[in-house]
């Protein structure tokens, strides 16, 4: 069979699939012939024209599309294209899991939940093969795959993975690796819990591969691309849980890979040994999750139990173990209030960190603030998941522009925490007309000064209308 993978990647930000990737290598294994139309490099508003004559050259027998919520509408607009032409079309991914009645309204046929397995039992019985797979199939063992297919991506997925930007400055290629699977945690914003429900009593949950495995599968990566200098791995969690096999996986990375990698963890899970550990391998950079300063907040609508002393010791550890830390929060949550903004502030203020970043809440269909915001009419059953974090909030009922005021607010004043910075924050997040003043008074000419190259590249006037589209900002 010809097969064709889509990634409808509507945010046009580079980053490797590891799915994609995997499904590639199991299909190619079985002999098929694949192919990859990918909307990450195209211009906007060109995707169909390009999708269109991808299909005219590959003449594939199917298509199927690897679909997150954010991307669902791009995936559903080049579906179009497919309907006219009468080829098979196949969703999976993420949002068909979910919302699969939905998706059928679209596409002919969806895979739900993991399709290492499923995606082969569904082409060798195609075409008497019911539209949906049914029931969830056996969780596979990592350590029987193969090896992700790398070659099928354009190569500025790995040059240009946004991951590069918080690394060392010496790093130009960088491939995304899956050490484990299967996140134990609750996180209501997260729709790995109910996928967990779905695979009860198919197998063990939290999965890891073994460090001979991540070693042989980074060395076939370098083989490819001998230039790799970093690597992420795309975890939720990393910690190991033997401290022996963190002590091998230590020593293996180090000796055999020789590179700098980064990851997730939670704050909990870090303490001096793991990160003694973690620095000796290589570790450069690790991602924390903060979500809000406001710990009850934080454990009534979140599902995130750890207290603020635990997230400040956390980040105390992990920066004397020279490790640079970058925390990720959201704001625009249900419920969220000008209080709680302001302990996200006076929490931020007392971390040790490099940088944060602040993104705008989106509920994802399959998570448990999904059917809280559509339940309490935060949205309607209509909702289609936007493409980013940044443009604003989809949420109903709310100060939309009061969401980007403090989103801004927040990430520009998040470090040398003062009263006076504190009660700017407060000013402008709950006024529109402080915010303006506070923006083109304090903030647009640090945005400016950070960015001398605007001058260099652009008149005088367009620099500063630049800087300023910033605060024009709408609620999306």
């Amino acid at each position: 069979m010809r097969f064709l993978f889509v990634n409808p990647n509507a945010s046009k930000l580079p980053c490797f699939k590891i799915g994609i990737g995997l499904l590639s290598s199991i299909l190619k294994k079985e002999g098929h012939n694949v192919d990859l139309f990918d909307t990450t490099f195209i211009k906007k508003g060109l995707e169909e024209r390009s999708f269109l004559n991808k299909i005219n050259d590959f003449k594939p027998d199917m298509i199927g599309y690897a679909i997150l919520s954010s991307d669902y509408a791009l995936a559903k607009k080049l579906n179009k294209v497919v309907k006219k032409l009468k080829i098979p079309s196949l969703a999976g991914g993420q949002h068909p899991t979910f919302a699969t009645e939905k998706c059928l309204e679209h596409f002919d046929y969806v895979l739900r939940g993991e399709c290492e397995t499923s995606i082969i039992q569904f082409i060798n019985s195609f075409p008497n093969v019911t539209r949906v797979n049914e029931p969830f199939n056996e969780l596979v063992n990592l350590n029987d795959l193969p090896f992700p297919d790398w070659n099928l991506f354009d190569k500025r997925h790995f040059t240009e993975n946004g991951y590069i930007a918080n690394h060392s400055k010496g790093v130009s290629l960088l491939c995304n690796i899956e050490k484990g699977r299967g996140c134990l945690f609750n996180c209501s914003y997260c729709s790995s819990p109910s996928l967990r429900k779905c695979y009860k009593n198919k197998g063990v949950w939290r999965r890891e591969k073994t460090t001979d495995y991540l070693i042989r599968e980074i060395k076939s990566f370098k083989k490819l691309f001998p230039e790799l200098n970093a690597v992420h791995f795309v975890d939720d969690c990393f910690k190991i849980k033997d401290v022996n096999d963190l002590k091998d996986f230590a020593k293996r990375f180090k000796n055999e890979i020789g590179v700098e990698f980064s990851t997730s963890e939670r704050p909990e899970f870090i303490d001096k040994e793991y990160m003694k550990y973690y620095k000796q391998a290589g570790g450069y950079l690790l991602y924390v999750g903060l979500e809000s300063g406001d710990s009850a907040f934080r454990k009534r609508m979140l599902n995130r139990y750890m207290t603020n002393q635990v997230i400040i010791n956390a980040f105390k550890i992990a920066k004397k173990a020279g490790i640079v830390v970058r925390a990720t929060a959201m704001v625009g949550l249900p419920t969220q209030d000008d209080e709680s903004y302001l302990l996200t502030y006076d929490l931020v203020g007392k971390l040790d960190l490099d940088s944060i970043q602040y993104t705008i809440f989106l509920p994802f269909i399959g998570t448990e603030l999904y059917d809280f915001c559509l339940k309490n009419g935060y949205i309607d059953k209509n909702y289609v998941c936007s493409d980013g974090f940044h443009s604003g909030s989809p949420l109903k009922n709310v100060d939309g522009r009061k969401i980007v005021r403090y989103q801004k607010l927040l990430y520009h004043f998040q470090t040398e925490h003062t009263p006076f910075k504190r009660f700017l924050v407060k000013c402008g997040g709950k006024s529109e007309v402080c915010f303006f003043f506070i923006f083109f008074l304090y903030m647009l000419p640090r945005i400016l000064y950070k960015n001398k190259r605007w001058f260099k590249t652009q008149e005088l006037f367009r620099a500063f209308k630049r800087g300023g589209s910033y605060y024009l900002t709408k609620n999306s």
